[in-house]
């Protein structure tokens, strides 16, 4: 009875993994090199809208502002804004 070579049957199951490993790993690192990219631009965006937010909530702020202002200029000018707008204050 011949013996079996195992020394062969390993070598030639290396040479079938070996590239099948690589290949894998290529892909895996390709894989998350595109997830990389994709989180990078997410925060990216994510930071553009947190800037866009803060900078209309102080134009909100300031628009809010101003409005008080002109109410109390009509109120002080006898117009009362809260009742219609088109109503004179009676003194």
């Amino acid at each position: 009875m011949d013996s079996i070579d195992w020394k062969s049957i390993f070598s030639g199951i290396a040479v079938i993994v070996a590239p099948l490993s690589a290949w894998y790993l290529g892909c895996k690192q390709q894989q998350q090199s595109v997830e990389d990219y994709y989180i990078e631009k997410i925060i990216e965006e994510n930071a553009k809208l947190h800037r866009e937010n803060n900078r209309l909530t102080v134009q909100v702020q300031a628009l809010n502002d101003e409005l008080i202002k002109m109410k109390e200029v009509l109120k002080v000018n006898g117009i009362d804004v809260e009742a219609g707008g088109d109503q004179c204050l009676k003194n």
